[in-house]
């Protein structure tokens, strides 16, 4: 059904992963605000990377990506993005 969620890992470093509750129509956009949440790291310098395509279009469901239950997606920082508790002060 559209409304079940399911588990998917986002791996920012070697040693560092963080889970993720998400359903099929989760968009790209609702994913970064979750990893922003999480992680402290500003959307503005998230880059998100799944099966080797970086997530271009916020608006698209992670389903439109393939991204299912258990999937890992890479996190990589846009140039820029340095300590995050400086870069959210605005």
């Amino acid at each position: 059904s559209p409304a079940e969620t399911f588990q998917i890992f986002v791996n920012n470093s070697p040693c560092k992963t963080t889970t993720y509750d998400c359903g099929k129509t989760t968009t790209v956009a609702q994913l970064k605000s979750m990893v922003e949440a999480k992680t402290g790291v500003p959307i503005r310098y998230q880059r998100l990377i799944y099966s080797g395509k970086q997530l271009f279009d916020d608006w698209r469901a992670l389903d439109e990506y393939l991204i299912e239950s258990k999937s890992t997606v890479h996190l990589l920082l846009r140039a820029g993005g340095g300590a995050c508790s400086r870069c959210s002060n605005r």
